[in-house]
């Protein structure tokens, strides 16, 4: 897990969105994945008492918004863009 020194203020976060699946279960190249729409939590908001850092989430597809700093992608999203939690 990547570490930020971005702090999100309220309900927002911080995820770093997983890599794209470019290979198949069979080994086929696929030319242009979809975005991916889980990562996994950077940082959290001092609102939010149900996420933490580390943890693997699933979030809306079109939600959130692109941050660069420090040449890192991250995305900013806001709790109620948070599907799921993904148990390990």
């Amino acid at each position: 897990m990547k570490k930020t020194n971005l702090q999100p203020l309220g309900k927002n976060l911080i995820i770093q969105q997983c890599e794209a699946e470019t290979k198949t279960a069979s080994g086929l190249i696929v030319g242009s994945p979809d975005k991916p729409n889980e990562g996994t939590v950077i940082a959290v908001g001092e609102e939010i008492k149900t996420i933490k850092e580390g943890d693997k989430v699933m979030f809306s597809t079109y939600g959130g918004q692109e941050l660069k700093y420090n040449k890192e992608t991250f995305l900013m999203l806001k709790e109620h863009d948070i599907l799921a939690i993904i148990k390990q």
